[in-house]
Order: structure tokens, then sequence, then C-alpha cells
């Protein structure tokens, strides 16, 4: 599991963030590698420890959240 960090009110990282509609901090995103759902991203809305964000991402209970389309030209983006 991968875990990244975008400042959103940095240059870098303020084009990001208003793609992925982030109005609140921490904002945590998941993106699965799986090959049906890789082309969505899932917002993750639970509690913020360690344990909850494991089960989250690593027992596919993040098939039950919000999801929406990545951005298409942001389609492509390469997984690793």
């Amino acid at each position: 599991l991968n875990v990244a960090k975008v400042d959103c009110t940095s240059e870098l990282g303020k084009g990001l963030c208003q793609e992925y509609e982030i109005r609140g901090y921490p904002t945590l995103i998941y993106f699965s590698s799986h090959p049906e759902h890789n082309n969505k991203y899932y917002k993750y809305k639970g509690m913020r420890s360690q344990e909850d964000l494991e089960k989250f991402a690593l027992t596919e209970e993040w098939m039950l959240a919000e999801s929406e389309a990545i951005p298409r030209h942001l389609e492509g983006f390469e997984w690793w």
C-alpha cells in the first residue's frame, strides 16, 4: 500500500486538488490497482487510525465507498 501527500496550497498541488474537488483536510482518496476499478477513485470517510485505513484499503472495503471517475486527462496515469 503506497501513500502520498499533496500540499493543496502549493503551486504544484493546487491543480490536482481542484481536479479531485478537495475542500477539506485531511482528505483521503483511494486508487485501486484492481483492473475493473482503476478508472475510478474512492473517497475515504472513515476514522483516521492506521487500523481503519488498512482495513479500508486491504479488505476491499473501499468498494463500498463513494466513487468518481478519474478526470479524463489523468487517465493512463501510471500506478506504482
